[in-house]
């Protein structure tokens, strides 16, 4: 029997760790339904906020009650920041967007159809929101592998940054929302700092 490390509570349920959440970028696993992920004993999906908002669309996902009605998944969900996309979309080609202190403005949707979409740390909060996941990540700048230290410093700083304005809007959001403790998503934030540990110390501490 797996000892656990720790458990929590989220909306009621207990989430138990370690635990291994799979990638359902627009709320499927590829080559996977449910029932198979079920039978596996998976427990819950990491979504993305950024594709979702392209297709289908935030609100056609709140028509159906939230993204895990909209799955028909009885398990956990997580929904990414929309971070990731800052290096697998824009560091990696510029066309797809642009990166600043405010936010980011993404210049192509996830299918590559030219669209402007703008994501600021609040959008992205309200948009997880929306979406109805148990639990949200804070909007990070996630600096390529090759990123010099300048850039790396900037990234970190930004993280930081954009982590405070998204505890702000969580705390907005929950009130707009009359959420009660049991009822409210977890919120993340994500560590950055590349290969410098003292930028992803100080990361962790300012995140703390």
């Amino acid at each position: 029997m797996m000892n656990y490390l720790k458990e929590i509570k989220i909306k009621g349920k207990t989430m138990r760790f370690p635990i291994y959440f799979p990638d359902a970028t627009r709320a499927v696993v590829r080559s996977l339904d449910n029932e198979d992920l079920k039978e596996t004993g998976i427990e819950g999906m990491i979504l993305n906020p950024y594709h979702l908002m392209s297709i289908p669309g935030v609100k056609i996902i709140k028509k159906f009650g939230g993204v895990k009605k909209y799955m028909n998944w009885p398990g956990f969900a997580i929904s990414d920041s929309g971070g990731w996309q800052l290096l697998s979309l824009i560091y990696k080609d510029k066309s797809f967007g642009k990166i600043t202190d405010d936010g980011v403005v993404f210049f192509k949707g996830s299918k590559g159809e030219r669209k402007n979409y703008y994501f600021s740390p609040e959008k992205s909060i309200r948009i997880q929101m929306d979406l109805g996941t148990d639990i949200i990540i804070c909007l990070d700048d996630c600096p390529g592998k090759d990123a010099g230290k300048k850039q790396v410093e900037i990234s970190t700083q930004r993280t930081i940054d954009w982590a405070k304005r998204c505890k702000i809007e969580y705390l907005k959001q929950i009130k707009k929302r009359k959420l009660s403790l049991k009822d409210r998503p977890l919120i993340l934030a994500v560590v950055q700092g590349g290969q410098y540990k003292n930028l992803r110390k100080k990361c962790a501490d300012e995140l703390l």
